[in-house]
């Protein structure tokens, strides 16, 4: 749950548990596991990871621009760098090459610098709402230091 800083209100999450489950926790504290590898919802998993971004991305920037840190799971981003919880402690923005999302293989994967190996590898099935994070630390990655 992700709370705006000036209203208070609090956002709805989305987690991706496994290759075609999805949880969604409302912003009551509710959730609902969805599997669309049923008949009929194969599409409805791509419809949410496109729509989603849209209503949350504006929201935790807004948040992260007033000091906030920004949680996805055991990742953390806020104004100096990148943080994870179960593994490397802190990567700043100096250091932050890029980050690399695979869908079918199930990872994450955060560059430092001209390394060959990642700086960490995370599964999505402990990060929610990848695509937002994906696109935040994008975003702001390119912002100049």
């Amino acid at each position: 749950m992700v709370k705006d800083p000036k209203t208070g209100e609090s956002t709805p999450t989305t987690s991706k548990i496994a290759t075609d489950v999805y949880i969604i926790q409302c912003a009551d504290g509710s959730t609902c596991e969805i599997d669309t590898s049923l008949y009929g919802l194969s599409a409805f998993g791509p419809a949410i990871e496109q729509a989603y971004p849209r209503f949350l991305f504006p929201r935790l920037l807004a948040s992260y621009r007033a000091g906030n840190p920004i949680a996805f799971g055991t990742l953390s981003v806020s104004p100096a760098g990148i943080s994870n919880s179960d593994g490397p402690a802190h990567l700043s923005w100096g250091s932050f090459q890029g980050i690399q999302v695979e869908r079918k293989k199930g990872e994450i994967s955060i560059r430092r610098g001209s390394e060959v190996q990642p700086w960490s590898t995370i599964s999505p099935s402990t990060t929610p709402n990848i695509a937002v994070f994906e696109s935040l630390v994008n975003t702001l990655a390119q912002q100049p230091r």
